[in-house]
């Protein structure tokens, strides 16, 4: 196998992650469109499954990659309801020994 290829694969693979997060970020203007409420319907759905096919091509492509920023991504938020639950027991805590 070259060396090309894996990098092409990446290559490929974000250019796919790339498009389908401005296509979902692009849904989020449709609503305020000067449109019809039908062509807006229809443009938010057939944008709504180019952001997902692109998005299902993105993933065999970022496979590892994928796997393990979303792993960090979700350490990261596991970390911050963790300490948020923390600080709130500590605050209930502290709360409830005032008025003893």
């Amino acid at each position: 196998m070259s060396t090309a290829a894996p990098y092409m694969r990446k290559l490929l693979g974000y250019f796919f992650l790339i498009i389908s997060c401005l296509a979902f970020a692009l849904l989020l203007v449709v609503p305020f469109l000067p449109m019809e409420t039908a062509e807006k319907a229809a443009w938010g759905g057939g944008i709504f499954i180019f952001a997902e096919v692109t998005w299902y091509l993105a993933l065999p492509l970022l496979g590892k990659e994928i796997i393990e920023w979303t792993r960090k991504c979700w350490d990261l938020v596991k970390a911050q309801l963790l300490d948020e639950e923390k600080n709130t027991e500590s605050t209930a805590q502290r709360s409830g020994d005032h008025g003893r």
